[in-house]
């Protein structure tokens, strides 16, 4: 039998190259291991990359608990105002040897913090009273 995992990742998004924060949202990723228990599996590790396929870095570890359906944690990822970013996730398990397994498939997501269009068609009227 198989277990879902859900982790909710909250990641504050900030303003680059500016140290303002530009806004918050919040990233899912779910994953499946076959049997975590039967191969000691201590922790999940969260990879990111802004390119396709990698290189990625460690975002944050999640500690494997069994008793557990739902796991959370927090990472922070910049994100440029004013552009679309991809975002791309791998994940690997790690057992009570620290023998870590490969990658997950890649999970991305498209993060949008586009400026909305220009107004158009201001007009000015101006009005006689009398």
């Amino acid at each position: 039998m198989k277990k879902i995992f859900k982790l909710l990742l909250i990641v504050s998004f900030m303003i680059w190259p500016l140290i303002a924060l530009a806004g918050e949202k919040t990233i899912e990723l779910e994953w499946e291991h076959p049997d975590p228990v039967a191969q000691r599996v201590v922790e999940f590790t969260i990879y990111h990359s802004l390119t396709a396929g990698g290189p990625y870095t460690p975002l944050f570890d999640v500690t494997f608990s069994g008793s557990q359906e739902t796991y959370s944690g927090e990472g922070t990822l910049q994100s440029p105002d004013g552009e679309e970013t991809m975002h791309y996730f791998v994940a690997t398990a790690t057992d009570d040897q620290n023998n870590e397994s490969g990658y997950s498939n890649e999970a991305s997501v498209e993060i949008d913090f586009l400026n909305p269009d220009n107004p158009v068609t201001l007009r000015a009227i101006v009005k006689v009273t009398n």
